[in-house]
């Protein structure tokens, strides 16, 4: 399935994450997995799109269906999640560009971790 996250939040998310997939009113609550925050914000209601493999027992997600979803963090090593094409390698050094206050922007140096396609730590 896929979430649809707040531009705010989606940086706080990582792969592998469980996911709680509730409906909207009392029902069961369906675990899965984050597999991908994809890259694409949009412009319209500023979230990103988070992909989540689950099991459906009885088809009771239902196509279009409002979900409630709360993300539980895996336990490990907490770092920001980037598209890939947002790192830039300069030859001497591997930077992104970070969003700041009142639309200003700094680069940050950056160092590879865990690379899960299209996302990097």
């Amino acid at each position: 399935m896929i979430a649809n996250v707040p531009e705010a939040l989606a940086s706080q998310l990582r792969a592998g994450s469980t996911a709680e997939v509730q409906a909207t009113g009392p029902g069961t609550v369906i675990s899965g997995k984050l597999s991908a925050v994809l890259p694409d914000v949009d412009l319209a209601t500023r979230t990103l799109k988070a992909r989540i493999e689950l099991r459906n027992p009885g088809l009771a997600l239902k196509p279009g269906m409002f979900v409630r979803v709360t993300f539980k963090q895996s336990a490990g090593e907490q770092a920001p999640v980037v598209p890939q094409e947002a790192v830039i390698a300069t030859g001497k050094r591997t930077v992104v560009i970070v969003a700041g206050p009142m639309a200003n922007t700094h680069r940050l140096t950056f160092s590879w971790g865990a690379k899960q396609a299209p996302m990097s730590k």
